[in-house]
């Protein structure tokens, strides 16, 4: 009975036995971290590197095909060995953008603009006030 249950003991730790994936995520130029990292593989399946651009992930299989995307950088296929430090070095992206002009007019500012530009026009005094408002 004891040989039973040590081939079973065995057996399960076998099956059950998940490698370690670690590594860090970095700029390719400057060698920083790069931060929040997004990793898919098997195309469903995925994570993402923490704020120091670290991740970890346990799986049963010993290589990991993945495709590694961050904003600003170019999107790069890697495979990630198991229980090896895997460093990921992704290629900044620039993109060219056209020119924006922001342009505000002030509802208000523009409101008074009308009134004074129509007073010379409807020859109304700008100081005529009724005399009931000069007395209170």
């Amino acid at each position: 009975m004891k040989i039973l249950l040590w081939v079973f003991l065995l057996f399960s730790q076998i099956t059950f036995s998940q490698n370690h994936f670690f590594g860090v995520l970095l700029d390719a130029q400057t060698k920083e971290e790069i931060p929040f990292g997004h990793f898919n593989y098997d195309s469903n399946k995925g994570f993402i590197s923490d704020d120091r651009g670290h991740f970890d992930l346990y799986a049963n299989r010993e290589t990991i095909q993945i495709n590694v995307s961050a904003i600003g950088y170019l999107n790069k296929n890697f495979l990630l060995k198991a229980n090896t430090k895997n460093t990921i070095a992704l290629s900044p992206k620039t993109e060219n953008l056209e020119e924006v002009i922001l342009d505000y007019v002030d509802p208000a500012k523009e409101l008074i603009r009308k009134v004074v530009a129509a007073i010379p026009a409807t020859g109304a005094g700008i100081w005529y006030l009724p005399r009931t408002c000069l007395l209170g």
